[in-house]
């Protein structure tokens, strides 16, 4: 009997291992790449985060602000003010709550000033 060359789907010796080598490292390749990817990706959100503190922190402050001005605006139209009672009304029908600004009572604290909700200075 004659041998078959290749035809009985035989792989000569070695080339088993060799694929699963080859195998291995690319199954290595991509996941050393996705890591790679995926630590840079992190790195530009945190970023991200750091740039955009500073304008939360003022959004904040700002935020603050606008509610001492509402509230004392809200105080003002509980009082009877016409112009106040437009305001507040106004920014009801744009959807915005408006609670009254509480009073701070004696002793408990300087007195804020409304226009910046930072306590007064004498």
């Amino acid at each position: 009997m004659a041998a078959d060359n290749g035809a009985s789907g035989n792989a000569p010796p070695g080339t088993l291992g060799a694929t699963v080598v080859l195998v291995t490292i690319a199954l290595f390749l991509m996941v050393a790449f996705q890591t790679f990817q995926l630590l840079a990706e992190r790195k530009n959100l945190a970023d991200l985060v750091r740039a955009q503190e500073q304008t939360i922190q003022e959004a904040m402050k700002l935020r603050q602000r606008f509610n001492a001005v509402a509230g004392a605006t809200a105080q003002l139209a509980e009082q009877g003010d016409a112009g106040a009672k437009a305001i507040v009304e106004s920014m009801r029908r744009q959807g915005i709550t408006v609670k009254p600004h509480e009073e701070q009572p004696a002793g408990t604290g300087a007195p804020e000033n409304a226009a910046t909700g930072a306590p007064e200075k004498k």
